[in-house]
């Protein structure tokens, strides 16, 4: 830029960039002044901040579903992308209800354990392991709950896990009975294998 003979200043625009990302509360950039003709550089640094204007994005969890045996895979997600890292706590529940799975016989418990989205990462897995049975038995549910968030909203905390039963139905037997009559005949009927 140059400054013209009876003038004392000039403006030099910098134009900034709207972004969607939460970000620190400001940024700074630096601009300078350098190789002056006709003047000395008093001072050649002017520093800009830029205040941030995005709203945190929110934290989710989804839902999940597994054959019992497998992994259950929660994903956590944001909104929308970050600058800043987001910390939560996680931790298992189990469910309400008759269809309750039940920790540690359906599935493998979480403690209250720290979780964390990095800077510019959108999602993490939280993994759950069932427990393969040999029982008959209905689907049954469990959650995993997220609690204490810094640096986003609260959208979803709660995921549902529901673990598929993948054994078959027990088939049923009664036994025959030989008496002479007069007396009672007892009959014993079995199962085929466990149920709930």
């Amino acid at each position: 830029g140059t400054i013209l003979a009876g003038q004392t200043s000039i403006t030099i625009p910098v134009v900034t960039i709207d972004d969607v990302r939460d970000e620190v509360a400001t940024e700074y950039f630096n601009l300078s002044i350098s190789a002056p003709v006709n003047a000395l550089i008093g001072d050649a640094l002017g520093q800009g901040p830029i205040n941030d204007n995005d709203n945190p994005p929110n934290l989710y969890i989804s839902d999940a579903a597994i054959t019992e045996g497998g992994t259950l895979q929660f994903i956590v997600s944001l909104s929308a992308l970050s600058d800043l890292q987001v910390d939560f706590n996680y931790l298992t529940q189990d469910g309400v209800g008759g269809d309750s799975a039940v920790a540690p016989g359906d599935y493998g418990t979480i403690s209250l354990t720290a979780g964390q989205i990095t800077a510019g990462s959108i999602s993490i897995l939280v993994s759950v392991v069932t427990v393969q049975d040999l029982i008959f038995e209905q689907n049954e549910k469990m959650t995993v709950t997220l609690s204490s968030v810094v640096n986003a909203g609260n959208g979803d905390l709660n995921g549902e896990g529901t673990i598929n039963n993948d054994d078959s139905q027990p088939n049923i037997y009664i036994g025959d009975s030989t008496v002479t009559e007069g007396q009672t005949a007892v009959f014993a009927v079995t199962i085929s294998q466990l149920t709930s």
